[in-house]
């Protein structure tokens, strides 16, 4: 009983943990970009530092026999992970606050409902659909607000455009190596689309990458860990350790917490400023995506009250 409860929360931790890094992600971001390096050398060095990690999870690639039609998929699954959507979020967060970026990656979710209605002929419950629509609503509210401002207007809508163009790239992402994670495991369809999506990268590469990085302060080299590392490697094995071992609604659940910590750290680490019209949008988001998430919960306490029943077939 002890050991069952250490597990838990063990896996609670995880997951706190594992969001946490996440939500840091766009505040490391930002600091790395308007303080250190160019995004070409953030981009260029994360993801070849992430790729080489995945190669040994790619090995057994030999033994599974992949076709033209995979390795097709797996190219396309890449490029819209690395440059559709990691690229393009990098770069609109040179004009997006931190906390900002946090709270629309934290749509993601509703991207991805949406574009399997669209193209995948999955159409959302009603319940789902007024998810959908409080999301969407929350992000109508903080391009208004962006218009209205006058200070760097441009900038900011120019930011917020591409971060929505990128979680179009990561909802697509997310839909279109199912398949392959399915068919030959998560770890592998992640590591090969990673790896074959950073090598059009290395085209941009340039004698200037590294010695930029031995320029960096102890803050910057902890906050490009954080992205090397901590979101990418570390945040990963902590996110699956707690899902192996708690619902996989329960732990989803986990996720509303990752644009508070983005807003709590742009304001701590980076002064951001937090107005009210971002804390009533974030509430109407993260609101849209609680209630988008409700059939799955609904669903998972059924079957779990089903199985409680005692059986009256004699």
């Amino acid at each position: 009983m002890l050991r069952e409860r250490a597990i838990v929360i063990s896996a609670l931790a995880a997951l706190l943990l594992a969001v946490s890094l996440w939500g840091l992600a766009p505040v490391a971001n930002r600091y790395l970009i308007t303080s250190a390096l160019s995004v070409k050398h953030l981009v260029l060095m994360r993801f070849s530092i992430s790729a080489l990690l995945c190669i040994p999870l790619v090995l057994r690639i030999r033994k599974q026999g992949w076709g033209k039609r995979e390795w097709l998929r797996a190219l396309l699954c890449g490029l819209a992970n690395i440059l559709g959507y990691n690229l393009m979020i990098t770069i609109a967060v040179q004009w997006l606050p931190a906390g900002m970026t946090g709270l629309l990656a934290s749509t993601s979710p509703l991207w991805i409902a949406l574009i399997s209605w669209l193209f995948l002929r999955e159409p959302p419950s009603r319940i789902e659909l007024i998810g959908l629509a409080l999301g969407l609503l929350g992000i109508l509210i903080l391009i208004s607000w962006t218009v209205w401002r006058a200070e760097q207007r441009e900038g900011l809508l120019l930011g917020m455009a591409m971060a929505i163009f990128a979680l179009l790239m990561w909802a697509i992402y997310t839909l279109a190596v199912r398949p392959l994670s399915r068919k030959y495991g998560s770890p592998v369809g992640s590591g090969i689309t990673t790896i074959l999506g950073t090598l059009p990268l290395l085209v941009l590469w340039d004698p200037h990458v590294l010695p930029s990085f031995t320029q960096l302060s102890g803050p910057a080299w902890l906050a490009f860990a954080l992205l090397a590392l901590g979101s990418t490697v570390i945040g990963i094995m902590l996110w699956n350790f707690g899902v192996a071992h708690l619902r996989s609604t329960q732990a989803a659940s986990f996720m509303n917490l990752l644009p508070i910590v983005s807003v709590i750290g742009g304001s701590l680490l980076l002064h951001e400023q937090i107005t009210p019209v971002v804390i009533i949008s974030s509430i109407i988001i993260i609101t849209g995506i609680i209630v988008a998430q409700l059939p799955s919960l609904l669903s998972s306490s059924y079957k779990r009250t089903l199985r409680k029943q005692p059986s009256t077939a004699k």
